[in-house]
């Protein structure tokens, strides 16, 4: 047992825990998992995650060499450790342990509840326990959330953990049932509403693509869309009555911090009375709500749009045998709306999607706008392609600030007309070491979000044969996302089929 604890001392000092420590008090994994955490600190991104799991691992078999035996806390910060070496069954166990050991804190238990849920959401772990344990642990947790109703201090924890087991169920390509429990958290938690309308208006979205079930699909975003609209239209109210009040306090005390517009003189919270600083704070409170509710309303946009025929754009320029819809019309098609300067993680599946199914009538055309000002990192123009592929995806260095049109003295602005002239050319470039094989085409800049109530890019439109709009769908589609690929390319398949 010495030599254990001489290795387990050795190990959690590479972890960061001080020598000072006792021998006896070495093998704690809630106190080495406390130093872990501040160990990997200092990392970031893919050095981060190798050395978070090399130090979990040299844990992990320092504590086995020791013979003990996790209890209580210990077992949550076991699984904790077996998380982070990529563990994930050993780590789901664990968590389960915890929660069925009413001998834990209900907060620890909760916890660990919560952490479980969120490992089915893990690729590796969904692969390796399959969809029939899958939906035993959902129906597990689901019972723990039951039992947490009412409880105002587990509300919190519980909105946490229906959030997760939302997504659990989109992902196994349930989206009624993640609707209707991302619904039942907005009745219960209104100020979740910030974090659920994008994944409701999303699911709605995602939830159909058939004629038939864009009429279901319609009735529920309808209902769904008015609950958030008046949820957040309250709460609009209620911040600009709190900030309305704070004003005119302050415009009866120090009028002097506000200009004639009624806005404070002072643009920084620093040094400002605290009458202005409640001004400050509530004012950026309303801003935001009616950011929300601005954000909620474009979402309504979207729904009106399925199964109509897809508005024409104002093309910019083509880089391809395709202009406008009517072109391809006829063929199932892919409007791949892109950007530039995100990564490019659509482009991969895009091309083994037109390698299977081209053939058969399938088409891609690549949609993009000028920004009419060129960014330092927005175009691949690097003549070293040597390590193109890699993962699937394609990484370059930027150089076009470095050509790009000089800034007129005389104006706070860039030359528009010479900056898009500029775009239009790094483009060709763009499109080349991308090894784009469909055409693309460059839009008025403000047509998508006027004409396709685009959100954000990336973005993509599936037109069926008689260019009406059939799917919205709303972020990247990468390799690794196996699952959501699926579903993608079985929609295709469907709409390819139809007659």
């Amino acid at each position: 047992m010495r030599s254990s604890l001489i290795v387990a001392l050795t190990i959690l000092c590479l972890l960061g825990i001080p020598t000072l420590v006792q021998a006896e008090e070495v093998q704690k994994p809630t106190k080495a998992f406390s130093a872990f955490r501040k160990a990997i600190r200092k990392f970031r991104g893919a050095e981060k995650e190798a050395e978070s799991k090399r130090l979990a691992d040299e844990f992990l078999a320092a504590w086995k060499a020791s013979g003990k035996k996790a209890v209580g806390n210990q077992r949550y910060a076991l699984a904790q450790f077996q998380q982070a070496a990529g563990d994930y069954e050993s780590a789901a166990s664990g968590f389960r342990q915890v929660q069925a050991n009413e001998e834990v804190k209900e907060k620890t238990r909760d916890y660990a509840a919560s952490a479980e849920a969120q490992l089915l959401l893990f690729p590796e772990l969904r692969t390796a326990i399959g969809a029939e344990r899958i939906g035993k642990a959902v129906e597990r947790l689901t019972g723990w959330t039951k039992g947490m109703a009412g409880n105002p201090a587990r509300a919190k924890a519980r909105t946490t953990i229906n959030s997760v087991l939302a997504r659990v169920h989109a992902m196994g390509g349930d989206a009624a049932a993640a609707h209707d429990l991302r619904m039942e958290i907005l009745k219960e938690d209104p100020k979740a509403l910030s974090t659920l309308a994008r994944p409701i208006a999303q699911g709605l979205l995602g939830s159909a693509h058939t004629m038939e079930g864009y009429k279901t699909m319609s009735a529920k975003a309808g209902a769904a869309m008015k609950i958030m609209c008046d949820m957040q239209a309250a709460a609009v109210a209620t911040a600009k009555t709190k900030h309305d009040k704070s004003l005119a306090k302050l415009r009866s005390t120090d009028p002097a911090a506000l200009d004639a517009d009624g806005n404070l003189k002072k643009t920084s919270s620093r040094g400002m009375s605290k009458g202005e600083k409640a001004v400050y704070t509530d004012r950026r409170s309303l801003t935001t709500a009616e950011a929300l509710l601005e954000k909620i309303e474009g979402y309504k946009k979207l729904f009106p749009l399925l199964g109509q025929a897809a508005p024409e754009w104002t093309l910019e320029k083509a880089y391809g045998d395709v202009s406008k819809i009517a072109d391809v019309k006829g063929k199932v098609v892919i409007l791949d709306f892109f950007a530039t300067w995100p990564d490019h993680l659509n482009f991969p599946v895009l091309r083994d999607l037109m390698k299977d199914f081209g053939a058969k009538g399938l088409a891609v055309v690549g949609v993009t706008a000028t920004a009419s000002v060129v960014y330092e990192s927005r175009y691949d123009l690097d003549a070293d392609h040597a390590s193109k592929h890699t993962g699937g995806r394609l990484f370059y260095a930027a150089r076009l600030a470095t050509d790009a049109a000089p800034a007129n003295p005389d104006q706070s602005i860039f030359d528009e007309a010479a900056y898009k002239t500029r775009e239009m050319e790094a483009l060709e470039a763009f499109i080349k070491n991308h090894e784009l094989s469909w055409p693309v085409v460059q839009i008025a800049k403000d047509d998508a979000s006027a004409k396709y109530a685009l959100e954000g890019w990336p973005y993509m439109v599936v037109l069926d044969r008689q260019g009406r709009m059939r799917k919205l769908r709303a972020g990247s589609l990468s390799r690794d996302k196996t699952e959501s690929v699926a579903a993608f390319r079985k929609m295709i398949e469907e709409i390819l089929a139809e007659k």
